[in-house]
């Protein structure tokens, strides 16, 4: 398959930016959809306590997402810009390490989820009645932690290479086998949590494989060869490091759905943790296009921005943004800060009591 160019440095910026925002947002949309699918079988053919029992092990595709995120878009941004760079084989290098880094991170994170569900369900706050529904759906998704952060790196690495509709597909796949699978199991077979459960770990695995073929079958920038997976101190470190805000950000919300679930378990039970589950899944629609934005935008000023250091001093880049001679990194510059400006605005005046 050949490869579609894109010209990061001297292309129609707005459209390129819907070009890989659009879809970006819609793979976050897509990721957050496994979840939600899952309340909604459940809540409507299983009741209130398995609705409980589900959402109090939400903090758990928190914590998955949050070492595959931090070694995908720590991964991709150093891909991108050794792209900007032309350096194919730092290119290849920054895929090779960031999926050993998320194999290493999820295969351990599986390995103690699954020694000490008792004490991490209690931290969550499961409730008597919604245990017996929780310790299923637990121990089932616990096994799919690699695979979850496997087809988000495949996800990225395709949308950095210039694919993003293909980078939508891959998560894109695996929501339509939950959808399906979920109907399925727990209409047809009625394996209430247990069916909901599996329906998600086989759609993450099939969102694995599709990513596996495109970027193993040579249909990205990304050339495979035994020498990409040597790890690399410096340059782990540096995945670790760019990728640690995206980690950051999402165990913290993983806290708050912890923290949440925990204290509506003590004082409302099972229908109080039930109807923030509802909420919650309705809070995910509302900020995910901003991440779609930041995600979409990154591959095009990782680009504009590695260009420009294999050409000046890094160091005076940031004293010297407004002389750079490439216009695509300044308009990114500028249509960044004023989305964040724009969405911190309405925030506001949604929030405040005037």
């Amino acid at each position: 398959m050949n490869e579609t160019k894109v010209d990061y440095l001297n292309g129609k910026l707005f459209p390129m930016i819907l070009k890989f925002s659009i879809p970006a947002a819609i793979s976050l949309l897509i990721t957050a959809i496994y979840n939600i699918v899952d309340r909604m079988f459940v809540g409507n053919f299983n009741g209130t306590s398995a609705l409980a029992g589900l959402s109090v092990c939400f903090p758990l595709s928190y914590m998955m997402m949050a070492f595959a995120l931090m070694c995908s878009a720590g991964g991709s941004t150093f891909f991108s810009l050794f792209s900007g760079q032309n350096e194919p084989e730092k290119i290849n290098q920054s895929f090779g390490n960031a999926i050993v880094l998320v194999c290493v991170f999820e295969i351990i994170l599986s390995a103690l989820l699954l020694i000490f569900p008792n004490p991490i369900l209690k931290v969550f706050g499961v409730t008597e009645t919604a245990y017996l529904y929780a310790i299923l759906y637990y121990r089932i998704v616990a096994l799919g932690c690699i695979f979850q952060g496997l087809s988000q790196l495949f996800c990225d690495f395709v949308r950095v290479s210039g694919k993003p509709v293909l980078g939508m597909c891959v998560t894109g796949i695996g929501a339509v086998t939950n959808i399906i699978l979920d109907a399925v199991f727990i209409i047809v077979f009625d394996w209430g949590v247990i069916g909901a459960a599996s329906a998600t770990v086989i759609g993450q695995i099939f969102s694995a494989l599709l990513g596996a073929y495109l970027v193993f079958g040579n249909r990205t920038q990304v050339k495979i060869s035994k020498d990409i997976f040597h790890l690399n101190k410096e340059l782990c470190l540096q995945i670790i490091s760019c990728g640690f805000a995206f980690w950051v950000a999402q165990m913290a919300m993983g806290f708050i759905s912890l923290v949440y679930n925990s204290q509506l378990g003590k004082y409302g039970g099972d229908v109080a943790i039930s109807v923030y589950a509802v909420i919650s899944s309705i809070m995910t629609f509302v900020i995910m296009p901003a991440s779609g934005i930041s995600q979409g935008i990154q591959p095009i000023i990782g680009n504009n921005y590695g260009s420009y250091l294999s050409k000046t001093n890094p160091c005076c880049f940031w004293w010297n943004r407004r002389n750079v001679p490439n216009r695509n990194f300044q308009f990114a510059y500028k249509f960044l800060h004023y989305a964040c400006f724009g969405i911190c605005n309405v925030s506001y005046h949604i929030f405040s009591d005037n």
